[in-house]
């Protein structure tokens, strides 16, 4: 029972996108209570559940028994769902607008965390649409914008298999951001590689020397491939992640 549980809290959480830190600093509890209850190791305490109902309307019954609704919905609850249907008709209605939304185009390939059979998908049959106000808060082209499907959870927590992730194509120097950590000069960036005929999705952190550590496919490979100056520039890079979503799923 304790594992059907943790079951159910991980999909939640998986479904909000959240971190355990992040989830668990939302319930003001621990990352260790959340990591514990998600592995089935511990049962759910009352304040949990409670917090849990209080800051995401979560119903009792279905996380503990999985009957009923996940959310349990109070008058004023529906009336905001009922108003978010009627913005998302809305949007419907919007997206014959060419000036105010695009559809972007998705990679010939999907990313992966780690090497394995490509999907049983047609790329050319998926169409997503987006505000152009909003892409160009993330990049001042989105004509260099490009989809994907995430393959494998090679980057856990950050991204999950199946996620949607967006790619600025036009954006494939490696970022020299300074850390705001002593232990490192400077910051990790996603970015999409191609190696081995696949795309692949990278952390890349720069080096003082002129090289970057990689990480990538953490499951299997814990420790980062460093690459020299040289080697840095003979990889070849798609572009820059600058956003997924954990909401859409294939």
């Amino acid at each position: 029972m304790k594992k059907d549980i943790g079951a159910r809290l991980l999909a939640f959480r998986h479904s909000t996108g959240m971190t355990q830190a992040k989830f668990a600093a939302s319930l003001d509890v621990s990352a260790a209570t959340i990591s514990t209850v998600e592995k089935g190791a511990a049962a759910v305490s009352r304040k949990l559940i409670e917090r849990l109902a209080e800051r995401y309307s979560i119903s009792a019954d279905w996380l503990l028994h999985g009957t009923g609704d996940m959310f349990q919905a109070t008058p004023e609850e529906q009336a905001v769902v009922v108003e978010a249907l009627e913005q998302t008709r809305k949007v419907n209605h919007d997206l014959q607008d060419a000036s105010r939304y695009t559809r972007l185009l998705f990679l010939e390939q999907d990313l992966t965390g780690e090497s394995a059979a490509p999907p049983d998908r047609s790329f050319a049959s998926y169409e997503v649409a987006f505000r152009l106000d909003w892409l160009r808060t993330l990049t001042p082209n989105p004509s260099h914008l490009k989809l994907t499907y995430m393959r494998d959870s090679g980057l856990t927590p950050e991204i999950f298999e199946g996620d949607l992730v967006m790619v600025d194509t036009s954006r494939t120097e490696i970022e020299r951001l300074p850390s705001s950590s002593p232990s490192r000069a400077y910051r990790s960036v996603l970015f999409a590689v191609k190696q081995f005929d696949e795309v692949f999705i990278r952390d890349i952190e720069p080096t003082e020397d002129g090289g970057a550590k990689v990480f990538g496919g953490r499951r299997h490979h814990p420790r980062p491939e460093e690459l020299t100056q040289d080697e840095l520039q003979d990889l070849l890079v798609v572009g820059k992640v600058v956003w997924w979503s954990h909401a859409v799923r294939s």
